[in-house]
């Protein structure tokens, strides 16, 4: 990942500003896998909670704020260990680990990263930064699933 000192630091400090809280994480989250469902309804068959459903009844679901809860604590962490690809990258391996267990695909991964982008970038995330970070994370994602 080409990141510098200056990449990490805006992705923090937006992060903070923007997800810094728990409430504003979940609304984050929810926007995010809101955009993700609208855009790629078939991933919708891929959660439990999603299986039959009505994309209203799934964004409605606890099954999903339990998830959106899960995944922004990550995101929250691979964000704060930007500095260190290590630990940022053992969080991501963790979490791939978690969804192929699943049955969830590089595919899956391949399809929601734009959703993620899309919104960061509505709330004023530099897309740049964010796309040379994405490019890392999905590779993490993608060998933690094969």
């Amino acid at each position: 990942m080409a990141l510098s000192g200056d990449d990490v630091a805006k992705l923090q400090a937006f992060f903070k500003e923007r997800a810094g809280t728990d409430e504003l994480k979940a609304a984050v989250g929810m926007k995010i896998f809101t955009r993700m469902f609208t855009d790629n309804p078939d991933i919708l068959t891929v959660f439990s909670y999603g299986k039959g459903k009505t994309l209203d009844e799934v964004l409605a679901s606890d099954g999903l704020k339990s998830h959106v809860g899960k995944f922004m604590n990550v995101v929250e962490k691979v964000v704060s260990n930007l500095g260190d690809l290590t630990t940022a990258k053992s969080h991501i391996m963790a979490l791939s680990s978690v969804h192929k267990a699943s049955h969830v695909t590089k595919e899956h991964f391949q399809k929601a990263l734009p959703s993620v982008r899309a919104v960061l970038g509505d709330a004023g995330a530099d897309v740049e930064v964010w796309d040379k970070a994405s490019a890392a994370i999905l590779g993490w994602l993608c060998e933690g699933v094969a």
